[in-house]
């Protein structure tokens, strides 16, 4: 506000305060083998926290200065992430297929211990050997951003989501006898058994399905009346 005093105009700022600007490195980071940027909490720390200083290759080590990320520091670093995330490197749609099994964005269904997506397909949608890219945790925000902008898909198990196996009743997406590296469910016939499975044609809970699946699997309860 303005006021003033004798012949003199003063400007007085009342209660304002400088925008908080965020201290951590403007660079990916890397740290126990796992690359991040800005705020993040890689060994479960109190809070998110980020480097101010780096060692020459990109990696973080407990000699360098770091600095938490709380408050106004945390909305002003929350703000450049998301301004300067890395790009999804999926397949567009983030739609592919391994070993006959669809997945959704990142995913490891080879079991290699860490998350990964098709960066490549053939004509009918399948991983191509080699061509992929590793979801570090940065690229992870990216990609399952856009996993959940996603539209739900319609479910793909049976009519009702009812079906069994091997004569044991299943609801929707499930790992009957722990088959299968996903939950899963039938397509078409209600009833599967160990000796069908490979003549089945069913689809995993991967990506918008799963979330489709989540919201139809609703706690069923049996009541058993007695006269």
């Amino acid at each position: 506000m303005l006021m003033w005093v004798g012949a003199v105009l003063v400007g007085l700022n009342i209660g304002s305060t400088a925008a908080a600007t965020c201290p951590c490195v403007t660079e990916s980071w890397t740290y126990n083998g796992n690359s991040y940027s800005y705020c993040n909490n890689p060994n479960g720390a109190k809070t998110a926290w980020c480097p101010t200083a780096l060692n020459s290759d990109g990696t973080y080590t407990s000699n360098l200065p770091f600095t938490y990320c709380e408050g106004e520091v945390l909305t002003a670093c929350d703000a450049l992430k998301d301004a300067n995330r890395p790009a999804c490197p999926c397949v567009a749609g983030g739609e592919w297929k391994y070993g006959g099994q669809s997945q959704m964005y990142c995913a490891d269904p080879s079991g290699s211990g860490f998350q990964w997506c098709a960066t490549e397909t053939d004509s009918a949608g399948n991983y191509q050997s080699g061509k992929y890219a590793k979801c570090t945790a940065d690229i992870l925000e990216s990609c399952e951003a856009l996993e959940d902008a996603e539209p739900d898909s319609i479910c793909p198990c049976v009519a009702g989501g009812q079906w069994t196996f091997d004569g044991k009743p299943q609801s929707y997406c499930q790992k009957p006898n722990g088959i299968g590296r996903a939950r899963w469910c039938p397509t078409e016939s209600a009833a599967v058994t160990t000796a069908s499975m490979g003549r089945t044609k069913r689809n995993s809970a991967k990506g918008r399905y799963s979330k489709h699946v989540k919201s139809l699997r609703e706690p069923v309860f049996l009541l058993n009346v007695h006269a």
